[in-house]
Parts: C-alpha cells; structure tokens; sequence
C-alpha cells in the first residue's frame, strides 16, 4: 500500500451527528464507520484511536465498507456519489457519478471487481471497481431501491424497492427478474432488507407489510413466509449454515426461524422498543440485536436465551456488525459513536467518539484582545487573542450556546441558550450578572447596539424584541418579520437590520418608532444575513443563492459579489469599511476589495461550513470558526493562515500552525497525534521540535517560527516501537523494535516521573531488536504504597528528541509491600545577615545587604508546619532542617550545606515521600545577556550588584531544579516556597518560551508545586508592623483566620494555602501602596499536616484580629419556627462584610473554626407587647465571655439592629483581651 508522504494531524472530532453504518476491515483491526455529517471515519478496533477522516462528500454518508482485501473503502452518501478510498492514507482514489438522487448503499462483490450501488433514484448500477465503468443499470423498479447485494458467490444481486418488488440480477450481464410469480405472494409494503443464503440458492426479504418472506433463487419463486411479527420486519438474515433465518421488528421483538419449513424456533424478547436489527455472528453461535432503547443485546444462538446486554449509548443502535472471528462486535448509534465490545463478557473494549466541541461562533471584543466562542457543551469560552490562553469558562448549563457577542465597551457578553434563555456574563470574571427566559419561543440570536444602549434578540417566532440593554425593559416587544435570519443595529443605533430567508428579503427599521424604513429586494433565495458597515453608509447582504450583495444607505445595490459555491452565511466588514469578508457553507471564506468589487483572496482549509469570519478591530486579522470545530486566524492582508484553534472538552485548547508547530494545555496535547496510516504519533512524542510554547502569541507579533516542521522531522516509519513482552519472577520486560532511525536513549518512568535511563549499549540486543529487563528491587524506592503503580518505557530516537510509544504495565497495590505513613521532610532557611562589604570610592556595591525577618520567618514556618504534619505523619516520620543566620541555630544557610542536607535526605527518601524546601531572604535576577537567571543568595553573599557572586554564593532555579529531582530525592510530593525579591522568576525560568520544555519534563520527573513571594520584577516586602515578611505573615494567618482553607475542616491543603495566602499578600501589598503579587506553579495537590486548635493557638501574630464564627439565633417561644426573626442570617451576613474591610476591619469571620481561642454570638428572643427582646451571648471557645440584652426598636431594621448587637460584642472582646 502507498504510504502517506507526511503525517496527517488527527483532530478527534468524532461524529458529529449520527453513525448510520459501522463495519469491520476484514483483519478485524479498524472499523469505518458512515456519519450524518457527512463525513465516514477509520478507527483503530484496539486503541479507539481515529485514524482517518474521508470527508469528501457534500451529504450524509450513509454507508461505508471495506474491499475485500482491506486494500480499499467504498462510501455512498446522500450527495448522490460513490466514493472509493485507499484505507491506508485516505486519499480518494475515484467517485462514481451516474445516481440521481441520493445513494443508500455501496457494497464491493466478494472478488472485490465489481461494486453495486442502491440508490432513491429507482436504480442500482453495478460498477467495475477497477476501470470505474458502468457495467450495467439495474432498473425497472419504478420506486427507491432500499437494497442491493451481491450473492456470496458475486454471481448474482438482490434488489429490494420500496413498491415491495425484489429482483435478482446476473453480475456479469446485468439481466433481472422479479421474484415471484404471483402478485400475491409479492411484498404489500417498502423491502427493508434482502440476502442471500450462504450457498447462494435462496433469498430472504425484510418488508414493512410485518412479514419476511424466503424465495429460490433458481425458479424466482416464493418457497416461505415467515408472519409472527405483528408489526414492521426491520431485517431478516440467514445464519452461517443457511438452516436458520433470524428477523427483527418494530412488534420490539426478534424471532428465529426455521428455513426449511418456515417454522418459529424461537422468539426473542427483551427489549423495551422496536428492534432495528438481527444477524448471527459468523460462527453461527450468537445473534446480535439492536434497538431504539439504545441497547444491543447478544443472545444464545442455539438455545435462544439473552446472554449479555451492551449498555452505553445515548440514542438509538443503528447497526451492528460482528468481526470474523466472531469475538467482537462493532456497534453505530445515533447518539455519534460507535463502541466495541468483548461478546463474551459484555465489556465494552473501545469507545469510538470525539472530544471536541461545536464552535457554533468565534468573534473579536471591540478591542481586538479578546475572542468568545460559542459551543455545544453549555458554556461560551473567552480566550486571549494574544496567547491563546481561556481566560473564562461562561458555564451555563442551559444546553447548547447558540450565540454569543461582547458588548460594545467590552465588559459584557451576551449569550442565547437552546434553553430558551439568555445571560447577561461580566467578561472579566466569568460571573453571569443577569439571565431570563421565555416560554413561548427559544431566543436565537442577541446583538447590542454600537453605543451600548440597546439589546436585539432574535426569537424563534420570527419576531425581533428590543431592551434596554441595562435594565432588560422592552422597548419593542415585536418587529415581526416572515423567518427572521439575522438582525443588526446601525453603527449609531437609530436603525436595525432584519434578514428573512424566507421571503429574501432585508427590511430597515427605526429602533425608537419600530417604523419600517426600507426594504431590500434582490436575492435570489433566502437571505441569511445582513448588517450595516462601519461607516454607516454601507450594507452587505448575503443568501442562500450564493452571492452578498453591497447597498447604499438608501437601499441601492452597489456591487454583487460571486464567487462562492454554496451559500454564503455572514460577512464582516473590515474597520475602515474598505474590506468585507464572506462566509460560506463551500468551506471557504473570501476577502473583497469593496472600492473594486473584485476577490482578493480565499481563505482555504476548513474541512466543513464556515459559520463566521471577522476582522479585528485594527482589521489586520480575520478569524473563521467552523463546522470542523476549529478556530482558524489569518492574515488580513494576504489571507495566510497563522493559526488553527480548536476547544477540546470544556477547557482545553491546542493552537496549531500550518508548520505543525502546536501549543495547548497538556490535556489537549494528549488528545491530539499524527497518523501515518496505522502507525499513529502522539503529539507527546514530537513535542521536542514540534511544541511551541506561547505559539500564538509568537505569531501575532509577526515572529517567525525557525524550529523544524513536521516534514522536515520526517517521522513516518522513524520512530521505534516499545511493548510488553513479560513479567514473571518479579521482573519487567520491554522490547524496543528500531524504526528507520538509530536507537537514543530509553527512558523508565514510575507513575509518570523519570527514574532511570538507559543508553543503547546497556539493551540487550536479539536480532536488532533490543530488550529491557527492569527488576521489582531497583523500583521500590519509587513505587507509592496502598495504590496501583503505573510502570513505563519510552525510547527516543537519535538525538533523544522524538520519542516512541510508552508501554505501561501496572503494579497492583497489593503486590507492594504496605508503608504506614510516608515522611515528610522540612528544609527551611532564613538568610537574615549577609557578609559585610566595606566600600570606598571605586565601587558601587552595597555596604550592608542584610534583613530583619528571614530567620524569624523559617523559624516560625517551621514551628507550625512541624506540628500539623506531625498530627498527620505522627512524629517519627517528621524530619525538620532549618538553617538560619541566627546565632542560636547550629546549621547555617550556605550553599554547601543547603546541599549536603538535600543529599542525605536524597539517600533516604522514598516515592511515597514529602519535600517542603521554604526559602527566605535576598532574591536576584542575572540580567547579563538577558538570560534573567534567579538566585538565591545565600549568607555568604555580600552584595546583590556583584554578578560574580551569583554563581559561587548563589543558588540558581537550574542547581534547585537538579538539587530536588527524582533522580537525587524520589519523593514525588514536593513543595518549594520562595519568600525573596523576584521569586517569581524561578517560574518565569521553567516557563519561558524555551524553558517550559525544561519544566515539562521536570513534570515527568516531580510532582512539584511553586508558590513565590512576588513576581519576576517585584520586591518582597517586610513589615515591622506585622514582624514578618508579607509572604510568611499570610502563610500564617489563614491557618489561624481562615479555616475554610482546611480540606475537611482540618487538612492543610497545600493548594488551599497557597492561594489564600498569596490573596492574603497582595491585599497587604495594595493597603500599603505597593506592588507584590504572588505567582504559583503547581502539578499537584495534596494535604501536608492536620490544623487543631493546639497548631492554631501555637501561631502568634503581631497583628492579630479575634476570630467571630457563625453566629445562632432562636424564637424562645417557638423553637420549633427557628429563627423565624432571620436574625442569624442578618449577624453572620454583616461579620463577613466587616471582615471583609481587610485593614480596616477589626474582626476576622469564618462560619467555623477548630481554633478554641474563636469567639461566637449566641441568643435567643422573645416577642411581648410588639416588642422583641433579645438575649445575647458571647462566647471563646466553650468559655462564656459576655452576656447581655438588647431590644429592637419597631422602626428600626434588621440591619441596625444586628450592628448594635455586633459593636456591643467586639467592645466586650476588647475589653477581655
């Protein structure tokens, strides 16, 4: 077979609408499989992978098969045509023209020379597959030809019609003849089916009149029919000995029969809802059913009886089609997958389905810096236009997001749900302001207009409703037009265009009246859209007959643009109204020069209706979002594709360019891979040359991108392959198979981080295929107790940038030997004091360098992370370093020890292990050639100027890195908190553009999670107010302020703590009118100690606010009513605005708290005389503080009233510090 000349990037789409047809290549290794979308798909049978997309045809496929020989595919679609593909690339080898309407089938003969077609025109056509002739025209029907097959000898073929005639045909000639003789033993209603028996003398037929009947092929006469059925016979097929004939039906029941005598054997019943198919498997042993109750079932083939049920899909199972050796079975539904399953065992083996979503939308924010894209899994999706990065997931859980536009100034964006409702989103957090709906019609479309002040929403009644964009009141509850397709404001908001495909028509009116203006006639179809440009002086419209034209604001046509083959959806004018882009169901978009009326450019390489195409507000990019479910940016001034964009799931991403170059969350690289033909290449595995962080960004800035593409890697047949080969006497083996490059390096990993490598000289080397041998003993250090162990093998080729496949075998957890708890080991340092520097006149470096607070700040670290661990570990299994320029503490903070620490914990750790590295003191950037290196400057440094000493006094992230790897200490939890000047660059060094590489394959190496004091150009504050660093103080204070930070109410989450704490900081920061902002770097989360009231009561703060927890209130005379007062709701409500005030508050509130030193409000109250009296509790703890009474005034609120209560409270606490 011919081999692809490159690899092709496999998008894992899936079917979009629904499968209609999967089968099985003859080798049972791939299944194809035929779509709605028009579209048929090759799928590995074992992996699930999808590997190729045939995605030529202009309508639904409806059915897909392999050549006998596997060499080829043969697709017919409702598009009229035949298509024959290669299996091995997908490239479309011919089409068959000559139907006249669409094409229900296409099957190859059994030598694989001919192939017959069936189609709604009221003909099948018998085809030579290799010269593509018409051998002959199969007619005399007179209806649609539900059914044509070959004979298992491809001498003959049935026909079936929906008239109910059946006829047999000699497949070298062409001649036919009716099945029987008599009009009444013809079928009253439409044949659904028909099939030879396998020794080709019979035929049995399927009919809607609820019989099957059974005919001899020979005389044309009717020899049985089969009438048990008590509704519509969906399929009737003979077993593989042809001595049995299994039938389905509507009647929800399949039945076997004898076909001798035309005798029930046997009745199958079970499912819920009609049975849309029955066949036996090839061995003859099992008959597999499938239903409109999204089941199939497998059932007894010599008993009868129900063996397995195969749940999973969504929708109805159209098809199901057993491989030949009779051990799995392929099943297609309407829900758009299709799944393989073990027979036997009922276990689903592979699900055959894609990942990404619909992108029914993708528009600029007025800015250009922003794009939104509307999908079909509920939520609208606001990425950087720069980067690339999601910024905000809108999650609406209101189905599918049928628009979704920003408002003019930006902050907004408006979305129509298929729910009927629409949803007001502020674009910067994420946070719906407003949502409303309505019961009699299904909103479509929204638009704001240019100033802001008004809404348009398109309704599925054909009618356009006006609001006020703030308040959402009507100001046009109707401007009805026949089949509204769009609707848009005029640039100054005085007039709104409406488009009907119904009556091609566009009609202006006045936004304030609701007075019709204009009406826009000259279309030859339905318009679909129409909007007005920029300069206000301008319209274009756009139709079903292929063509936008361009008006003046008077309503004259200027200018009709041809050019495209189907019709065209949208267009978008460029900011200066010079421009205009049109998109189209032809897959295309087209660009025109509105001064001439001539095309300049086709934007080329949607593989499906492109929905939307628009300028950026500087109209130096266009952006196209289209039914291939990706995203594409081009340059607007000669129409080259910078990027493609696509969502996968609900919030990752890839970017790919047309190099191949990529970038994307992790989970999204994972997805994606290359095929070249069955070998498939994930994008893990070229990720070395391939994977270009910030590629977007790069792009937008006009960069070229100078690593090698994809052909020039030339990777097909290059790269080696590794599998399992054993696993006995507790050792492992691998064998690597070299592809068309030399071996480089092999790589051991244990769940997924790096703990050993091999060069080729160390495998062992049978017949240029090598072998690894890896023994349970050299892995127990790195295998993680009470848990499944995940051990793999990947090898690189030379060069050790492209790596193979990972073969993976699993550990079980109770093969490991049991590990009560892990360690947890603690360095932490605080450099204070520096070496002093005299100066004199000849240089500029700093006298004295030295701190106040970093020893105090390891220390007091230190003191509380080794009591909530210890809580955890228990004390045995808590080691705790901490190196301070104190005079009191024995172990100093240079570099030399730092390391030798790290060393001896490196000799003792264990996979199942904790690291928690806390730095404090001086941080500096080496700006030298812009390399922007960090440094922790240990206490031998005596300036922070002198870029000699960073390398010798300093330690840089590239030495911390090595310091800590798996290789050095295997612990895979590991935290390293950095409380120093410009630690945010420790981040910025793993995850620069080059650098990120570096960091993605320390992830292979560490669970690791970063948390930094500030940003990369940022200082590090301390206080003397707070005695502490800005980053320690915060550290401390959630544990001891905020227990909701806690996971379960006692466990200190690492994730939780960072992140409150960094909020913690840069309030601090902007109270104090300064800038430090924390950054954090995180590839795992994970509990580090238990918080009690003996941790919290140990940590003491130089400003420290008394705690309040909930509050509770109760009617004494009905205790049954509660708080019916809302008292408690009203006092909690008001102690967390208060807290909230930050600086300024003199409380801090948490609903609760293991602390014993937290405060609490308690009180009951009773009605007399129209009065209410309230007795009030304060308590700390379990302790009773305060007591007193209050009594609400009848004018006075629940508000005032709880803001007495709350002052009287915080007076006593003071009062009793």
């Amino acid at each position: 077979m011919a081999q692809p000349a490159s690899p092709k990037l496999m998008l894992p789409i899936g079917s979009k609408l629904e499968l209609l047809s999967a089968q099985f290549s003859p080798d049972g290794k791939r299944i194809v499989t035929a779509s709605a979308d028009k579209t048929a798909m090759v799928w590995d049978a074992g992996s699930g992978n999808l590997l190729l997309v045939l995605d030529d045809h202009k309508d639904q496929v409806s059915y897909a098969e392999y050549s006998p020989d596997g060499e080829k595919i043969v697709t017919a679609s409702y598009d009229n045509l035949i298509r024959v593909w290669d299996a091995e690339t997908g490239e479309q080898l011919y089409a068959l023209k000559g139907h006249k309407d669409s094409v229900f089938s296409a099957r190859f003969s059994p030598d694989g020379r001919k192939i017959v077609s069936a189609s709604a025109d009221g003909t099948a056509k018998l085809w030579d597959a290799a010269t593509r002739r018409l051998i002959a025209n199969l007619d005399g029907h007179e209806a649609k030809v539900n059914v044509a097959e070959f004979s298992p000898d491809g001498k003959k073929i049935v026909t079936a019609s929906v008239n109910g005639t059946v006829a047999i045909w000699d497949a070298k000639t062409g001649e036919g003849k009716y099945l029987g003789g008599k009009p009444e033993d013809q079928h009253r209603r439409s044949v659904t089916s028909a099939k030879f028996s396998p020794d080709n003398n019979f035929i049995v037929t399927a009919s809607w009149d609820k019989t099957a009947k059974i005919w001899d092929v020979k005389s044309g006469k009717l020899l049985q029919t089969l009438q048990k059925h008590s509704d519509w016979v969906n399929s009737a097929a003979f077993g593989p000995d042809g001595k049995k004939v299994v039938t389905s039906s509507t009647d929800k029941k399949a039945m076997i029969w004898n076909a001798a005598d035309g005798k029930l054997i046997w009745t199958l019943e079970g499912h819920s809802k009609s049975v849309r198919s029955a066949q036996f498997s090839p061995d003859g042993k099992k008959i597999i059913t499938t239903s409109f109750d999204f089941t199939s079932r497998i059932w007894d083939g010599a008993t009868g009886h129900a063996d397995t049920i195969l749940t999973g899909h969504k929708r109805t199972v159209w098809s199901a089609a057993f491989s030949k050796d009779s051990t799995k079975v392929v099943t297609a539904s309407y829900d758009g997958t299709a799944k393989v399953w073990d027979w036997a065992t009922g276990s689903l083996l592979t699900d055959l389905k894609g990942h990404t979503n619909w992108v029914y939308s993708a528009l600029f924010s007025p800015d250009g810096k922003k794009i939104v894209t509307a999908t079909d899994d509920s939520t609208a999706k606001i990425w950087d236009a720069v980067t690339g990065d999601l910024l905000v997931n809108l999650r609406g859980n209101s189905g599918w997001v049928l628009s979704a536009k920003f408002s003019p100034d930006g902050k907004k964006i408006i979305a129509t749900y298929k729910d009927s409702t629409v949803k007001i989103w502020n674009a910067g957090s994420g946070i719906m302001e407003t949502s409303f709906s309505t019961r009699r019609s299904r909103f479509k479309y929204a638009d704001y207009s240019e100033d802001g002040k008004k809404a348009a929403l398109v309704t599925g009644t054909d009618s356009i409703r006006i609001y006020d964009a703030f308040t959402f009141d009507t100001i046009h509850a109707r401007l009805w037009h026949n089949g509204v397709s769009s609707a848009k404001f005029s640039p100054d908001g005085l007039r709104i265009i409406i488009a009907s495909e119904r009556d091609s028509t566009a009609r202006i009116f006045e936004t304030t009246s609701g007075k019709l203006l204009q009406t826009l006639t000259g279309h030859d179809d339905g318009m679909l859209f129409a909007a007005f440009g920029p300069d206000n002086n301008k319209i274009v419209t756009t139709s079903l007959d292929r063509t936008a034209i361009i008006w003046n604001s008077a309503g004259i046509a200027l200018d009709t643009l041809i050019g495209h083959t189907e019709k065209v959806i949208c267009a978008s004018f460029s900011p200066d109204s010079k421009k205009l882009v049109t998109a189209s169901e032809d897959k295309t978009a087209k660009v025109w020069n509105l001064v001439s009326g001539k095309l300049l450019f086709t934007l080329k390489g949607h593989k499906d209706w492109v929905n939307t195409a628009q300028f950026d507000s500087a109209g130096k990019k266009i952006i196209t979002a289209s039914g291939d479910n990706t995203v594409k940016v081009w340059n607007a001034d000669n129409g080259k594709l910078l990027y493609t964009f696509f969502a996968v799931d609900s919030t990752d991403y890839l970017v790919v360019d047309p190099s191949n170059h990529f970038d994307g969350t992790e989970n999204a690289r994972n997805l994606l891979y290359f095929t070249c033909g069955s070998e498939k290449i994930g994008l893990d595995q070229v990720k070395g040359d391939l994977w270009v962080p910030n590629l977007a960004e790069r792009l937008n800035k006009g960069e070229i991108i100078k690593e090698k593409t994809l052909d020039q890697l030339d990777v097909c047949g290059r790269i080696p392959e590794v599998e399992v080969t054993g696993s006995s006497n507790n050792v492992f083996q691998f064998s690597i198979t070299p592809g068309r490059d030399s071996l480089g390096e092999t790589v051991l990993f244990v769940n997924g981080i790096e703990t050993a490598r091999y060069k080729k000289e160390q495998l062992k080397n049978n017949n240029a295929v090598f072998e690894l041998d890896v023994s349970m003993d050299s892995l127990k250090r790195f295998l993680v107790a009470n848990e499944d162990n995940l051990v793999s093998v990947k090898t690189y080729t030379a060069g050790n940038t492209i790596s193979s496949n990972e073969a993976k075998i699993t550990i079980e957890k109770d093969s490991i030997r049991s590990v009560d708890k892990p360690n947890f080991y603690a360095v932490l340092i605080g450099t204070s004091q520096y070496k002093k520097q005299i100066t004199n006149s000849e240089t500029f470096f700093d006298a004295d360098i030295s701190l106040t607070y970093p020893a105090i700040d390891a220390k007091a670290v230190s003191q509380t992370v080794e009591r909530a661990a210890k809580k955890m570990y228990g004390d045995d299994h808590v080691f705790m370093f901490t190196l301070t320029t104190d005079s009191t503490d024995v172990l100093r903070p240079d570099k030399r020890t730092i390391k030798l620490i790290l060393d001896s914990i490196g000799k003792k750790a264990t996979a199942n292990d904790i690291l928690l590295l806390f730095l404090s003191g001086h941080g500096v950037v080496d700006d030298e050639d812009n390399a922007g290196r960090f440094y922790y400057m240990t206490k031998d440094a005596s300036s922070l100027m002198d870029e000699k000493q960073f390398s010798e006094v300093g330690i840089s992230t590239e030495t911390l890195m090595e310091w800590i790897s798996p290789k050095n200490i295997p612990a895979q939890k590991r935290i390293l908190i950095l409380d120093a000047c410009h630690s945010g660059q420790v981040i910025n060094d793993l995850l620069g553009a080059h650098e990120v590489k570096v960091m993605d394959k320390l992830s292979e190496r560490s669970g690791l999670f970063i948390l930094s004091a500030s940003a990369s150009k940022q200082s590090a504050f301390e206080s003397d107010e707070y005695e502490h660093g800005y980053l320690t103080y915060s550290l401390l204070k959630v544990i001891k302020q905020q227990p909701d930070i806690l996971d379960s109410g006692k466990n200190l989450n690492i994730s939780r703590w960072f992140n409150a704490a960094g909020r913690s900081v840069n309030a601090m920061a902007e109270e104090e009118g300064r800038s430090q902002k924390t950054q954090i770097f995180s590839v795992i989360d994970f509990n580090i100690g238990e918080v009690d009231s003996s941790v919290i009561s140990s940590i003491r703060l130089a400003v420290e606010k008394p705690m309040f927890t909930a509050s509770n209130f109760m009617n004494a005379d009905t205790v049954e009513q509660g708080d019916n007062l809302g008292l408690t709701k009203t006092v909690n409500e008001m102690l967390r605005a208060i807290s909230s005030k930050g600086k300024e508050s003199k409380i801090v509130f948490a609903l609760s708290s293991p602390s014993g030193d937290a405060y609490s409000l308690n009180g009951s109250y009773k009605y007399k005389d129209n009065e209410i009296k309230i007795e009030i509790r304060i308590k700390k703890g379990k302790d009773k503080l305060c007591e007193f009474e209050e009594k609400k005034k009848a004018d006075e609120s629940m508000e005032e009233l709880a803001d007495r209560i709350i002052k009287k409270a915080v007076d006593c606490v003071e009062a009793n510090k």
